[in-house]
């Protein structure tokens, strides 16, 4: 496993915890990554809650449209973890879809909305 550069570290959570509002998270976000990167990222996070809730790898591969491998990362990340956090957050989070499904809603203690440019084929209230 890569060590962890500790200055790049710091400079991420930083950024991160540096935005004010969930508008300027995720406009921060929509500048960092590129649509590709940003539907990963929505779709690992589904995946960890998917998990979280119970579901199976063939459940989670078909509606998030991803391969096992990439299940079984975070599935192992959440097993392997060091603080807990990604499990706890995860937890706590509700996932709502918009009726249009353009955009997709995370809400958890900070509320943060991203838009999507690939629509997720569900609603995350079937997963809660």
């Amino acid at each position: 496993m890569p060590k962890t550069d500790k200055p790049l570290n710091n400079l991420l959570v930083s950024c991160l915890s540096n935005q004010k509002s969930p508008t300027s998270l995720r406009n921060f976000l929509l500048d960092l990554l590129t649509p590709t990167e940003l539907n990963m990222f929505e779709k690992r996070l589904a995946a960890a809650k998917m998990l979280v809730a119970g579901l199976s790898y063939r459940e989670i591969k078909e509606k998030l449209q991803i391969q096992n491998n990439t299940i079984s990362s975070v599935s192992y990340r959440l097993a392997t973890s060091r603080t807990g956090e990604l499990k706890k957050t995860v937890k706590n989070l509700k996932f709502e879809a918009s009726q249009n499904h353009r955009s997709t809603k995370i809400k958890g203690p900070k509320k943060v909305g991203v838009p999507a440019k690939k629509h997720l084929p569900f609603s995350f209230g079937e997963i809660q």
